[in-house]
Parts: C-alpha cells; sequence; structure tokens
C-alpha cells in the first residue's frame, strides 16, 4: 500500500490495466528481467528476479535490489522492451525547444496536438510524458503522426 492507503497494481488497473486483462496481460511489479530464453531462434520466456524496494538516500528514489535465490521462468509469446531513456536534453537546448516545469518538452495539446515551441518540430512518449507505458507513448506518437502529417500537408 502506499501513502493514499491504494495498492500500486489497483492504481495500474485502471482503465489500461483493465483493457490490458482483457487482452490476457499480467501485470507485475518488482521484478527484473535477468535474461532472455528461447529455441530456433524464437524467444520464449524470461529468466527473472524478484526485488524488494530499498529505502531512498537522501531525497533520492527507492531502488530495487534482487532477491537472493527468488529466480524465476515466464513464459511468453513476445518482448517488448522498453528501457526507460531520456531525451537529448542538449538537442533541445540547442534548438530552443521549451521545456515545461519538470523539464519535459512542453506542446500544444489543443490546436496543434505534440507541436512544439518550434515550428515543425514535434515531440511524444516519454519525452513529453515523463517515464510512462509503451501503450502510452505509442499513443501519443500515433497522435504526433497525425499532426505531423497535417502539417506536412498545409
Amino acid at each position: 500500500m502506499d501513502e493514499g492507503g491504494e495498492n500500486r497494481t489497483d492504481r495500474a488497473r485502471g482503465d489500461r490495466g483493465r483493457v490490458g486483462e482483457v487482452e490476457g496481460v499480467q501485470i507485475r511489479f518488482q521484478i527484473q528481467p535477468r535474461k532472455f530464453l528461447g529455441e530456433n531462434g524464437r524467444t520464449n520466456g524470461m529468466l527473472c528476479i524478484r526485488n524488494e524496494m530499498k529505502e531512498p538516500e537522501g531525497q533520492g528514489r527507492r531502488k530495487p535490489i534482487p532477491i537472493k535465490d527468488s529466480e524465476f521462468k515466464i513464459q511468453v509469446d513476445e518482448i517488448i522492451e522498453a528501457i526507460g531513456e531520456r531525451p537529448d536534453r542538449g538537442w533541445i537546448e540547442k534548438n530552443d525547444i521549451a521545456v515545461n516545469e519538470r523539464g519535459l518538452i512542453d506542446i500544444d495539446r489543443d490546436d496543434d496536438p505534440f507541436a512544439t515551441s518550434r515550428k515543425g518540430v514535434y515531440a511524444a512518449g516519454d519525452a513529453v510524458l515523463g517515464p510512462s507505458t509503451i501503450t502510452e507513448s505509442m499513443k501519443t506518437s500515433k497522435i504526433a503522426a497525425n499532426s505531423i502529417d497535417n502539417y506536412l500537408k498545409n
């Protein structure tokens, strides 16, 4: 449970979680992939380890620590990696792209969705949302792609 009395699994099972459950998606927390497994050139599983969260040092974030002897296998049909990379801040600053108070690329959400402060430059995904799910990143990228298409046609 978190401070608000809400379980992380409950939060994850908002609308996206319910859709995922219908599609057979299982949400698992505090596990870490160790190795991809496969046969005949095709991935069919992952070797994972369970983690526990270490208390933060100073003002930092809590850190996952692997639990000894907690490795287990997960059978999979497909793996989509989301590695949490950050946008190239140098490029953003060099090209005078506005950022918001969170340090994320500031975008237009109404008139020209996902347009940045620089004409003809669009942004989506974690660069505008911060850390998010692959589903959210794909959704924003699709909207941004439509805006780019409209921009190029006009």
